[in-house]
């Protein structure tokens, strides 16, 4: 497959692809064959610019459109799962519906992360996180990443992503800190909890944990998180 990349100067600075000396590198407004590690082109793509305008040559003919950064972030992890689970593509040459396998496999991910946002609700990133608590003078990547009071998610692509649930307009929420400490990585994943935070509770009389933090009931989710970990621990 060859890839022509257009993008503006400001967003992708001119290099080249040596395919011969696997450095993998962009010009502007060149095509060129995608070489032995594809993903490397894709990631620089990727890491210089919000999306890039694609131009790929196929068995269709020449298809050219804008493609989002989140489409070539994905693109870049499938590629290296495929070198890594088949690395001389023999598998994946025995599919005889290629066009279909790669239409159900979006659909799983599309689908799969509507079903968590329509669950969970809206996510900031971590530079929305850094605004929101630092306001005109944005604390660091590295601060934000150190609180033990915020939960933070880790998408399928490696983006940590953080539910908009656990603010009060720009404070995290009172208690939830408390909570996850009941409820370690090692014990369930964080996705398990957001989805326990914002799902009704039986022992907590069918109401949200979350809503209860807002409400500044903290001890009986506490508790509640604790009796959790007991069971899943038992």
């Amino acid at each position: 497959m060859t890839i022509k990349l257009r993008a503006s100067k400001a967003a992708l600075s001119s290099r080249h692809l040596d395919s011969k000396s696997g450095r993998h590198v962009i010009e502007m407004g060149r095509s060129h064959r995608l070489g032995p590690r594809p993903s490397k082109l894709l990631e620089r793509v990727q890491r210089n610019q919000q999306g890039a305008r694609i131009t790929f040559w196929g068995p269709k003919g020449v298809s050219i459109r804008k493609v989002p950064a989140e489409h070539l972030e994905m693109l870049v992890k499938t590629v290296d799962e495929l070198g890594l689970r088949d690395p001389r593509g023999r598998n994946l040459r025995r599919l005889k519906d290629v066009e279909g396998t790669a239409r159900r496999a979006a659909r799983v991910v599309v689908d799969t992360a509507a079903a968590w946002e329509d669950h969970l609700g809206p996510f900031y990133d971590v530079d929305g996180v850094r605004e929101l608590l630092g306001g005109d003078q944005p604390i660091s990547r590295q601060a934000v990443s150190k609180r033990r009071s915020l939960l933070a998610l880790r998408t399928g692509s490696g983006q940590v992503v953080y539910p908009v649930f656990q603010f009060l307009e720009e404070t995290p929420l009172p208690g939830l800190g408390a909570a996850l400490e009941e409820l370690p990585e090692q014990l369930v994943s964080r996705w398990t909890v957001a989805s326990w935070l914002v799902s009704p509770q039986p022992e907590l009389g069918g109401v949200t944990p979350v809503d209860l933090l807002r409400d500044g009931n903290l001890v009986p989710v506490v508790k509640a998180a604790r009796s959790w970990a007991r069971a899943l621990a038992a």
